[in-house]
């Protein structure tokens, strides 16, 4: 009988210790989302008012899409960075990287399409990983960032999916990758502090499930432990 109760205690002890940890980890995700400071991402997907979005919202930041691999070209691109601009939301360029073409061609596709008046750094984006190692896609994105550093002078933002940034990033040449700022995926209210074990990145914590007074269905990121001066080109350039 004595034994039976012990037991009973235990499984309670153990249910209790993990719901105050899972009331923390909430916790701690709820006042990131909501003391730091917000932006979001968008792409020809997208449809945004960007002076409504500057006026009616709390957005401080965005990053726009304007190439992909070696060829593609955003048809908004352009044109949603100077208007984000122009209506006082600071922008970042971003390209979606591809594993089918050589990092230079995607670099010389970014570059012919790159706007100048986009005030934030350079973002990258990494989420394919088929036809190729690990190493290779760590080697591929390496090359792409150096090229980003020597025409801007500023390291780019690389965005993945903390599953990529474990098998890719922390494993392979972690030691050139460690200075870089990550921009996490990660749709559900957990920090990716809990899953990649970096506070410091930019969390995209809603994914084409939010709705803000100018846009349509929109993904919607916050800066953690970084402040907003921390990725302006103007900041950084030479630094």
């Amino acid at each position: 009988m004595l034994e039976h109760l012990m037991k009973k205690n235990r499984i309670r002890d153990c249910f209790l210790f993990l719901l105050g940890v899972i009331i923390v980890i909430l916790s701690f995700s709820f006042i990131i989302i909501s003391a730091g400071t917000r932006g979001i991402d968008v792409s020809h997907h997208n449809r945004v008012d960007w002076k409504t979005v500057s006026r009616e919202t709390d957005m401080k930041f965005a990053f726009v899409k304007i190439t992909e691999g070696s060829t593609f070209v955003d048809p908004d691109g352009k044109r949603n960075i100077i208007n984000a601009e122009a209506s006082g939301i600071p922008v970042g360029a971003y390209h979606y990287f591809t594993t089918q073409t050589s990092s230079k061609g995607q670099f010389r596709n970014f570059k012919s399409h790159f706007v100048e008046q986009s005030e934030l750094v350079p973002m990258v984006d990494v989420e394919e990983t088929d036809r190729i190692s690990g190493q290779e896609l760590s080697e591929a994105v390496k090359e792409f960032s150096q090229l980003i550093e020597s025409e801007y002078g500023v390291k780019p933002v690389i965005y993945t999916k903390p599953g990529i940034y474990l098998s890719v990033f922390a494993r392979y040449d972690y030691s050139f990758w460690r200075d870089y700022t990550f921009y996490f995926w990660q749709p559900i209210p957990i920090h990716p502090l809990f899953s990649t074990g970096r506070g410091k990145c930019i969390w995209q914590y809603s994914t084409n499930r939010a709705r803000i007074s100018g846009t349509s269905i929109i993904d919607k990121d916050v800066l953690s432990f970084i402040d907003l001066s921390e990725i302006r080109r103007d900041k950084l350039r030479n630094k």
